[in-house]
């Protein structure tokens, strides 16, 4: 009886224990604005006027 007692008594405090454990629920998350989407029009952008710069020389 005191062995299934303290199988009993261990289990709960792990089972607690990883209960306690758990991080809370994260907030919804910030949108701001997307920098990458900039950076990205500007390289294009500079891509396409090198392009046409290329092609005037010729």
């Amino acid at each position: 009886m005191k062995h299934r007692l303290l199988n009993i008594v261990l289990i709960a405090l792990g089972l607690l224990s990883t209960v306690m454990a758990q991080p809370d629920l994260p907030d919804a998350p910030d949108q701001g604005p997307i920098t990458g989407i900039g950076w990205l029009l500007g390289a294009g952008g500079l891509m396409f006027a090198r392009k046409i710069r290329d092609q005037n020389k010729k």
